[in-house]
């Protein structure tokens, strides 16, 4: 019944049902993780998506001989989503930054259920598109920010 109450909390889940969560619930398997653990590398093939309980996680994108910090995540976050869509490698590395358990939904079995389930797959994808339609609406309006300085508007 815990992990179905952070899944009722993550976004991509919010307007599924009891049942349907029970559903999503079978399949999510827990990890605790030290921290500056590596949960998956920048060009690796993806597999799941993961939802963080507890503990925080960095993702950071190889740049110009550099590393850039995209994003710090927090209890409740989910990330690694994007590759169930496209099955591109993933475009990020992620590593716990302290002690975190991390709540792992295998593609496989999410996709297994989406096909049985058109109705949870209607919801999922819809949360899914919203979701990273937010995304990319901050990204273009970072991007345009940056533009702007660049060229000191």
């Amino acid at each position: 019944m815990e992990r179905r109450s952070l899944l009722r909390n993550v976004y991509l889940f919010s307007d599924f049902s009891d049942a349907e969560l029970g559903e999503i619930e079978e399949i999510a398997q827990p990890q605790a993780h030290a921290g500056s653990v590596e949960l998956f590398r920048e060009g690796q093939d993806a597999d799941s998506l993961l939802i963080i309980k507890y503990g925080s996680v960095q993702i950071a994108q190889s740049g110009d001989n550099n590393t850039v910090m995209l994003a710090t995540l927090g209890s409740g976050a989910h990330f690694g989503e994007m590759s169930l869509l496209d099955a591109e490698p993933r475009s990020a590395t992620a590593r716990t930054l302290e002690d975190s358990e991390i709540v792992v939904i295998a593609y496989d079995k999410l996709s297994a259920v989406l096909d049985a389930q058109p109705a949870i797959a209607a919801k999922f994808y819809r949360a899914l598109a919203l979701y990273l339609g937010g995304r990319l609406r901050a990204t273009s309006s970072d991007l345009n920010f940056a533009r702007s300085r660049k060229s000191g508007r």
